[in-house]
């Protein structure tokens, strides 16, 4: 064989037709709405807090202003020495909205809790409150 002018352009055809494919399938999958991640923006809250110092220490949360958020996309994160905080859910119907609140008791001075937003199979995540005791 001398003569090997065809194997390049047939070659070619081939990858060109085989990126189109991909990248409308990408963009097919994005357009319709089957990928269930990165879309969701986190909410914009704004929340009140109050902390009772007294045995066992209780910080109150408020919803006061901001974006409803579900309840189950919602996970208290409790750090520091004593690790035994209990949490509450938000009062209201399964959404956060204004003026719900929660209890997050035996919460001591030196210990950081926080509000963790997350999407559906945690793809996304935001620390929406972030609250620090007074000896933290």
């Amino acid at each position: 064989m001398t003569d090997a002018d065809a194997v390049s352009p047939v070659i070619g055809v081939i990858l060109m037709v085989a990126i189109t494919v991909i990248l409308a399938a990408v963009i097919g999958t994005f357009t319709l709405g089957l990928y269930e991640g990165g879309n969701e923006a986190a909410p914009v809250v704004d929340f009140d807090t109050a902390y009772d110092s007294t045995s066992p220490g209780t910080l109150t949360v408020t919803h006061t202003q901001g974006d409803a958020i579900e309840q189950s996309k919602i996970e208290w994160v409790v750090t520091g020495d004593g690790y035994d905080a209990t949490t509450g859910d938000f009062s209201g119907s399964g959404r956060v909205t204004t003026g719900d609140f929660a209890e997050v008791k035996g919460v001591d001075s030196d210990e950081t809790v926080r509000l963790v937003w997350s999407t559906k199979g945690e793809q996304r995540s935001a620390t929406i409150l972030l609250w620090e005791g007074p000896d933290a």
